[in-house]
């Protein structure tokens, strides 16, 4: 399937879409031989959202760290390159790590995704907005 997107009406290249092809693709790519872009992205949540779009990060050639809270996920997903509670037939690049230390998660990242759930995003910001950079 194929769309034109446009912006003010300017038309861009056409986008394809691959409804047969899925992040899964992305992990079994392994782009992390060099890694070619150093850029560092946190993912904050390790769920099914936050692995997912984990996975599509790290298969663009980033380096990308999982917090999470349970030393069961950071242990799997370092060691086996999997996430026992969600997706656990995927097999994760290894560009992707993982942790429960706020302060390691962050260092030196340049960006970060927020896969907390909602009920639960002001809680998880407010008891971490000042260890945050505001300029990431």
């Amino acid at each position: 399937m194929s769309a034109e997107r446009k912006l003010d009406g300017v038309a861009e290249s056409p986008v394809t879409l691959t409804p047969s092809g899925s992040w899964k693709d992305l992990a079994t790519a392994d782009a992390t031989s060099d890694c070619p872009n150093k850029i560092k992205v946190t993912v904050f949540g390790s769920g099914s959202f936050g692995t997912a779009l984990a996975t599509v990060v790290a298969g663009n050639g980033y380096q990308v760290c999982i917090l999470t809270r349970r030393e069961q996920v950071v242990s799997e997903i370092n060691d086996r390159h999997q996430n026992p509670a969600h997706l656990a037939s995927t097999q994760l690049p290894s560009n992707i790590t993982a942790t429960t230390d706020l302060k390691e998660a962050l260092a030196g990242t340049s960006f970060i995704i927020h896969c907390i759930p909602v009920q639960s995003s002001y809680e998880f910001l407010s008891e971490r907005a000042a260890d945050i950079d505001p300029t990431v």
